[in-house]
């Protein structure tokens, strides 16, 4: 991959760095993050600092983004294992991937859905299911297709999952269970890093166990078509999701590993009753191991520059086949 040549540093010690309005705009952004984002335990105890040094301001293809951009979230780094190079385009280089990476129907039912969820999990009272399809009208309004989406079909299925929630949680975590948070926000410091991890959980509920001890529940809702096989609901590319969720939940709570569980629950789009599907996640020291390392690795690649191709992924990428990447 050719890249532009580097301009020679100024030698002149009082000459101002060449700022341009890309530069401008980076850091602006990650001024912003940071302000508005929600631990920040870390930064305001001022045991994380987040240091823009190191840059070269004369050639943008060559900026240390990750000294700039101060965090990471899972989204990013399963882009980064799908493809080094569709996450430099996407996250380092900002490139639009086009209608193939924004919102789509499925993206802004989930969507509702878990507002839905949302107000549920700290109520017990699920939303009126009218009052559902009204948001998921407005939000399919805002995409580029739809004049073809049938959103009566879409609208049709949205009662038989959430009035069967209720019950499930129920039957699963015991009628004792209690209602912690939901969107929690994660900005935890990253081992060996300058940077941090940054996510929101679902759902997190407490309940008791056959032991008698209480025990924290991660949730993490995914809307599908289907439930997912057993290949799915072992890989690491979904399963890592929600084990660094619970170590930098444990790591900003204090609570112990093996007083927190994890799962997915999938909401499958049907008529048909059964919708809800309960996915355990297990957190052993290999799996917590190889996550923490996969993130050191991301880390590592981008600090030296490495954006391997990996062709084997190119079938669903929106930057395949394009200028960006022929």
């Amino acid at each position: 991959m050719s890249t532009l040549p580097k301009k020679p540093r100024s030698t002149t010690s009082d000459s101002p760095p060449n700022f341009t309005k890309k530069h401008l705009k980076i850091i602006q952004t990650s001024t912003e993050n940071i302000r508005t984002s929600d631990s920040i335990d870390s930064l305001l105890e001022g045991t994380t600092k987040i240091e823009p040094v190191g840059l070269d301001f004369s050639a943008p293809t060559n900026m240390d983004y990750l000294s700039i951009r101060g965090n990471i979230s899972f989204s990013e780094l399963s882009t980064w294992r799908t493809c080094a190079f569709r996450h430099k385009l996407k996250y380092l280089d900002k490139i639009n991937g086009g209608a193939l990476d924004g919102p789509s129907e499925h993206t802004e039912f989930g969507h509702v859905i878990h507002t839905a969820l949302e107000v549920f999990l700290e109520t017990r009272i699920m939303p009126s299911y009218d009052d559902v399809k009204v948001g998921l009208s407005y939000a399919f309004s805002e995409l580029p297709n739809v004049a073809s989406l049938k959103e009566e079909e879409w609208h049709g299925v949205i009662e038989p999952i959430l009035s069967e929630v209720p019950a499930f949680m129920n039957e699963t975590f015991g009628e004792d269970w209690k209602y912690v948070a939901s969107e929690y926000p994660l900005m935890e410091p990253i081992e060996g890093h300058n940077h941090l991890f940054k996510g929101f959980i679902d759902g997190v509920i407490t309940a008791t166990n056959k032991k008698g001890e209480e025990i924290t529940h991660l949730i993490d809702w995914k809307t599908a078509g289907y439930f997912w096989p057993v290949s799915k609901k072992t890989d690491p590319n979904k399963t890592m999701q929600l084990v660094l969720y619970k170590h930098f939940y444990s790591q900003k709570t204090g609570i112990p590993l093996d007083k927190i569980r994890c799962a997915f629950v999938i909401l499958r789009r049907s008529k048909k009753p059964g919708n809800c599907d309960y996915v355990p996640v297990s957190v052993g020291p290999k799996a917590l191991s190889n996550a923490l390392e996969s993130v050191d690795s991301m880390l590592g690649h981008v600090k030296r520059k490495i954006f391997p191709k990996n062709r084997q992924n190119c079938r669903f990428c929106p930057y395949a086949n394009t200028p960006h990447c022929p």
